[in-house]
């Protein structure tokens, strides 16, 4: 077990309440995460009033296309790679210009001069 899930543990025997069910989730969470290559965590408001029997569509929507998650899934469905490595994007577009515009492209990103 990891240090972090067992933070979280909870005895199944007493009664569930808030605190244990969020526990419970935040552990699932967790778990998730380290499974995973995530690179960050988007937090989204259901509602502007904080209640939990409440979900805002047009407003969670509009959370979702200003941080750009929307645009990343229309690109992903569109088929373009959103998350290539170096040398696989190489692989693929390095055909598209020279040899040389490839090297100071690459030199340009990673900050050298030559």
């Amino acid at each position: 077990k990891s240090s972090v899930s067992s933070l979280f543990e909870t005895d199944d025997k007493r009664q569930k309440t808030v605190a244990s069910k969020f526990r419970r989730r935040l552990k699932t969470l967790l778990e998730d995460v380290s499974r995973t290559e995530t690179r960050y965590v988007r937090c989204v408001k259901p509602n502007s009033e904080a209640s939990s029997s409440l979900f805002d569509a047009p407003s969670v929507c509009a959370q979702l296309r200003c941080a750009g998650v929307v645009a990343a899934v229309e690109m992903t469905r569109a088929g373009y790679p959103n998350r290539s490595g170096h040398a696989a994007f190489l692989a693929r577009y390095g055909r598209l210009t020279s040899e040389s515009d490839v090297e100071s492209v690459a030199r340009s990103l990673l900050g050298e001069r030559r």
